[in-house]
């Protein structure tokens, strides 16, 4: 009966298409790996309908109450992407969690999350200390950053590049620059040819 159950579950949850649809699944399935996967939907279908904070708050009922599903790790660090990208307060937990699962050596995500702890301090003009994980981490991995070795190097020449971190204002054009005031309809400009 349990197997029927959760194949039951998990078709219901791949059906599931919109936010209503998998908070139905989520909650008839409550702690099953199909209440899991359809709150994972339902966060992701939240976060771009721009619903940011039911998002979070999905993905927050995720990690208090499916630690042993599948994806774990991913839902807990696409929490912690979304904190960072609210910035201000949230960043502190998401750098929490960020440090959380990059202690775990089992987890694939463990490269990422640490990467991530480097782009924190990176977005606070920390370059040195972000430029330092970037360095260390295929150290500490032993080769296993795996698909993440590609953005930890790119990220290495980003900082190489001395790239400008902040936003500045256009430089102003010069008055002598700017386009001539346009004539009325009908005149023509005045050419003046040089003699000779």
């Amino acid at each position: 009966r349990n197997n029927e159950k959760a194949l039951h579950g998990a078709l219901e949850s791949t059906r599931a298409k919109t936010v209503e649809d998998c908070a139905i699944v989520a909650l008839n399935f409550k702690g099953s790996v199909a209440g899991g996967n359809a709150l994972l939907m339902k966060a992701k279908l939240e976060w771009e309908q721009t619903k940011k904070d039911t998002s979070i708050a999905s993905l927050r009922e995720f990690k208090a109450n499916y630690s042993r599903h599948p994806f774990y790790t991913q839902g807990v660090i696409a929490l912690a992407s979304r904190l960072q990208t609210l910035g201000g307060a949230d960043v502190k937990e998401a750098k929490e969690l960020y440090e959380t699962l990059a202690k775990d050596k089992d987890s694939d995500l463990a490269g990422l999350a640490q990467m991530r702890l480097g782009d924190l301090l990176w977005e606070e003009g920390k370059e040195e200390e972000a430029k330092k994980i970037y360095e260390e981490l295929p150290r500490k991995l032993q080769g296993e950053l795996g698909q993440f070795t590609e953005e930890n190097r790119k990220r290495l020449e980003w900082i190489a590049a001395a790239l400008p971190t902040k936003e500045v204002d256009a430089p102003t054009v010069p008055d002598t620059l700017n386009a001539p005031t346009p004539l009325p309809p009908g005149r023509a400009p005045t050419i003046t040819l040089p003699p000779g």
